[in-house]
Protein backbone atom coordinates (compact mmCIF):
# COMPACT_ATOMS: atom_id res chain seq x y z
CA UNK A 1 0.00 0.00 0.00
CA UNK A 2 1.42 3.21 -1.13
CA UNK A 3 0.56 6.34 1.50
CA UNK A 4 0.25 9.75 -0.45
CA UNK A 5 3.07 12.72 0.81
CA UNK A 6 -0.04 14.56 3.09
CA UNK A 7 -1.20 11.05 4.79
CA UNK A 8 2.68 10.34 5.26
CA UNK A 9 3.27 14.07 7.26
CA UNK A 10 0.02 13.24 9.05
CA UNK A 11 1.09 10.02 10.64
CA UNK A 12 4.14 11.50 11.34
CA UNK A 13 2.77 14.40 13.20
CA UNK A 14 0.32 12.07 14.83
CA UNK A 15 3.05 9.91 16.17
CA UNK A 16 5.19 12.75 17.29
CA UNK A 17 1.75 14.03 19.13
CA UNK A 18 1.53 10.58 20.70
CA UNK A 19 5.01 10.38 22.35
CA UNK A 20 5.48 13.77 23.35
CA UNK A 21 2.21 13.63 25.39
CA UNK A 22 2.84 10.80 26.58
CA UNK A 23 6.44 11.91 27.78
CA UNK A 24 5.30 14.94 29.11
CA UNK A 25 1.94 13.43 31.02
CA UNK A 26 4.72 11.19 32.96
CA UNK A 27 7.38 13.26 33.34
CA UNK A 28 5.46 16.32 34.58
CA UNK A 29 2.81 14.00 36.01
CA UNK A 30 0.19 15.96 34.69
CA UNK A 31 -3.78 16.05 34.96
CA UNK A 32 -6.00 15.62 32.04
CA UNK A 33 -6.38 19.60 31.28
CA UNK A 34 -2.67 19.72 31.41
CA UNK A 35 -2.18 17.18 29.02
CA UNK A 36 -5.10 18.54 26.75
CA UNK A 37 -3.67 21.59 26.73
CA UNK A 38 -0.07 20.32 25.39
CA UNK A 39 -2.45 18.22 22.59
CA UNK A 40 -3.79 21.80 21.09
CA UNK A 41 -0.78 23.39 21.02
CA UNK A 42 1.22 20.67 19.29
CA UNK A 43 -1.92 20.08 16.97
CA UNK A 44 -1.85 23.82 16.00
CA UNK A 45 1.86 23.77 15.29
CA UNK A 46 1.39 20.64 13.19
CA UNK A 47 -1.37 22.44 11.37
CA UNK A 48 0.56 24.93 10.77
CA UNK A 49 3.51 23.01 9.70
CA UNK A 50 1.30 21.32 7.17
CA UNK A 51 -0.17 24.13 5.63
CA UNK A 52 3.24 26.17 5.37
CA UNK A 53 3.96 22.16 3.30
CA UNK A 54 0.90 21.98 1.10
CA UNK A 55 1.96 25.03 -0.26
CA UNK A 56 5.64 24.34 -1.14
CA UNK A 57 4.05 21.11 -2.90
CA UNK A 58 1.64 22.80 -4.75
CA UNK A 59 4.28 25.46 -6.00
CA UNK A 60 6.44 22.59 -7.28
CA UNK A 61 3.77 21.08 -8.68
CA UNK A 62 2.61 23.94 -11.24
CA UNK A 63 6.42 24.54 -11.85
CA UNK A 64 6.81 20.94 -12.91
CA UNK A 65 3.57 20.98 -15.40
CA UNK A 66 4.98 24.90 -16.18
CA UNK A 67 8.53 23.37 -17.11
CA UNK A 68 7.18 20.41 -18.76
CA UNK A 69 4.76 22.58 -21.18
CA UNK A 70 7.97 24.69 -21.68
CA UNK A 71 10.25 21.48 -22.08
CA UNK A 72 8.29 19.41 -24.80
CA UNK A 73 8.73 21.98 -27.68
CA UNK A 74 11.98 22.64 -27.07
CA UNK A 75 12.69 19.10 -27.33
CA UNK A 76 10.99 19.11 -30.61
CA UNK A 77 12.98 22.09 -31.72
CA UNK A 78 16.14 20.16 -30.78
CA UNK A 79 15.31 18.01 -33.60
CA UNK A 80 13.97 20.29 -36.33
CA UNK A 81 17.35 22.09 -36.09
CA UNK A 82 19.04 19.12 -36.65
CA UNK A 83 17.82 16.05 -37.07
CA UNK A 84 20.82 14.38 -36.48
CA UNK A 85 21.76 15.97 -33.37
CA UNK A 86 23.51 13.32 -31.10
CA UNK A 87 22.01 14.26 -28.10
CA UNK A 88 18.39 15.71 -26.81
CA UNK A 89 18.56 17.74 -23.78
CA UNK A 90 16.28 17.97 -21.23
CA UNK A 91 16.03 18.08 -17.02
CA UNK A 92 12.27 18.43 -16.17
CA UNK A 93 11.38 14.61 -16.73
CA UNK A 94 14.66 13.63 -14.43
CA UNK A 95 12.25 14.16 -11.72
CA UNK A 96 12.28 11.25 -9.12
CA UNK A 97 8.92 8.86 -10.50
CA UNK A 98 7.08 9.00 -7.16
CA UNK A 99 7.07 13.09 -7.71
CA UNK A 100 5.69 12.52 -11.18
CA UNK A 101 3.25 9.95 -10.26
CA UNK A 102 1.89 11.93 -7.47
CA UNK A 103 1.60 14.94 -9.37
CA UNK A 104 0.09 14.01 -12.82
CA UNK A 105 -3.27 11.89 -13.81
CA UNK A 106 -2.42 8.82 -15.22
CA UNK A 107 -3.03 9.32 -18.17
CA UNK A 108 -0.92 12.50 -18.54
CA UNK A 109 2.12 10.57 -16.93
CA UNK A 110 1.54 7.61 -19.21
CA UNK A 111 1.69 10.00 -22.47
CA UNK A 112 4.38 11.91 -21.21
CA UNK A 113 6.05 8.53 -20.01
CA UNK A 114 6.19 7.40 -23.60
CA UNK A 115 7.60 10.71 -24.90
CA UNK A 116 10.62 10.75 -22.80
CA UNK A 117 11.36 7.23 -22.75
CA UNK A 118 11.45 7.82 -26.52
CA UNK A 119 13.72 10.84 -26.46
CA UNK A 120 15.81 8.42 -23.49
CA UNK A 121 15.91 5.64 -25.70
CA UNK A 122 17.38 7.93 -28.86
CA UNK A 123 20.28 9.46 -26.78
CA UNK A 124 20.87 5.91 -25.25
CA UNK A 125 21.41 5.03 -29.28
CA UNK A 126 23.57 8.09 -30.28
CA UNK A 127 25.70 7.27 -27.14
CA UNK A 128 25.89 3.55 -27.61
CA UNK A 129 27.78 3.88 -31.24
CA UNK A 130 30.35 5.64 -33.36
CA UNK A 131 28.58 4.94 -36.18
CA UNK A 132 24.80 5.63 -36.56
CA UNK A 133 22.08 4.16 -39.26
CA UNK A 134 20.18 7.42 -40.56
CA UNK A 135 17.29 4.95 -41.16
CA UNK A 136 17.80 4.48 -37.28
CA UNK A 137 17.60 7.30 -36.20
CA UNK A 138 14.64 8.60 -38.69
CA UNK A 139 12.48 5.70 -36.71
CA UNK A 140 13.83 7.05 -33.37
CA UNK A 141 12.88 10.57 -34.27
CA UNK A 142 9.25 9.88 -35.55
CA UNK A 143 8.80 7.79 -32.07
CA UNK A 144 9.50 11.22 -30.58
CA UNK A 145 6.92 13.00 -32.89
CA UNK A 146 4.35 10.82 -32.36
CA UNK A 147 4.39 10.76 -28.96
CA UNK A 148 4.54 14.48 -28.55
CA UNK A 149 1.23 14.61 -31.32
CA UNK A 150 -0.48 11.92 -28.89
CA UNK A 151 -0.08 14.14 -25.68
CA UNK A 152 -1.58 16.88 -27.64
CA UNK A 153 -4.73 14.50 -28.82
CA UNK A 154 -4.73 12.90 -25.22
CA UNK A 155 -3.48 15.66 -22.92
CA UNK A 156 -5.49 18.78 -22.63
CA UNK A 157 -3.97 21.14 -19.91
CA UNK A 158 -0.81 20.35 -21.95
CA UNK A 159 -2.41 21.03 -25.52
CA UNK A 160 -4.21 24.01 -24.09
CA UNK A 161 -0.53 25.57 -22.09
CA UNK A 162 1.69 24.61 -25.46
CA UNK A 163 -1.09 26.22 -27.59
CA UNK A 164 -2.90 25.53 -30.98
CA UNK A 165 -0.52 27.91 -32.58
CA UNK A 166 2.88 26.73 -31.77
CA UNK A 167 1.57 23.14 -32.02
CA UNK A 168 0.77 23.94 -35.92
CA UNK A 169 3.77 26.23 -35.78
CA UNK A 170 5.89 22.70 -34.65
CA UNK A 171 3.48 20.71 -37.06
CA UNK A 172 4.64 22.28 -40.37
CA UNK A 173 8.30 23.03 -39.40
CA UNK A 174 8.10 19.05 -39.17
CA UNK A 175 6.82 18.91 -42.30
CA UNK A 176 9.06 20.95 -44.07
CA UNK A 177 12.13 19.23 -42.88
CA UNK A 178 13.32 15.28 -43.80
CA UNK A 179 11.83 14.20 -40.12
CA UNK A 180 8.56 12.92 -41.83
Amino acid sequence: MRLSSRTRSWLTYSTAILALILGVMRYMQMDALGALVVVVAVFLIAAILELDNRGIRDSEKEDFRRRTTDELPDVLDQLISNSMCPRILYSNWLRPERFKTETLDSESYGALRKFYDSVKTRNEYFSSRHMVDPQHVQKLNRSIIDAFFEICTRVSWLRESIGSGRIDDLRSRIEHTALL
